[in-house]
């Protein structure tokens, strides 16, 4: 089932990121039920009645796991080890901002 990339937040080095990253979101989407690990600064920047924090085993998170892996597989550079890893964080951004773009236009167009 394709599920299009609503936001994104490339950064977990601060609580602030968690509000910025709800605020970002398309009003339509703020309502929503949503889950994340037990990082602490989801829980207070999501609302209780719409948020849950749980682990990998309870199966709540793993259509972001799975992106995840799609995105490592896509996105060489997002391996460490890879000849193409970024030296450069605007590069690597940039990466990743396309492969998004990508994404969701072949989703959006049935061919992904």
């Amino acid at each position: 089932m394709y599920r299009p990339i609503e936001q994104r937040c490339l950064s977990r080095g601060a609580p602030r990121t968690a509000y910025d990253l709800r605020a970002a979101l398309p009003k339509g989407y703020r309502g929503r039920a949503t889950r994340s690990d037990y990082w602490d600064a989801y829980a207070a920047a999501f609302p209780m009645h719409t948020h849950r924090s749980c682990g990998k085993a309870d199966g709540e998170t793993n259509h972001v796991e799975r992106w995840f892996g799609t995105l490592r597989a896509r996105v060489s550079r997002l391996v460490r080890r890879a000849y193409s890893f970024s030296k450069n964080a605007e590069n690597h951004l940039d990466a990743i901002h396309f492969f998004v773009t990508s994404y969701n236009v072949s989703g959006t167009l049935g061919t992904s």
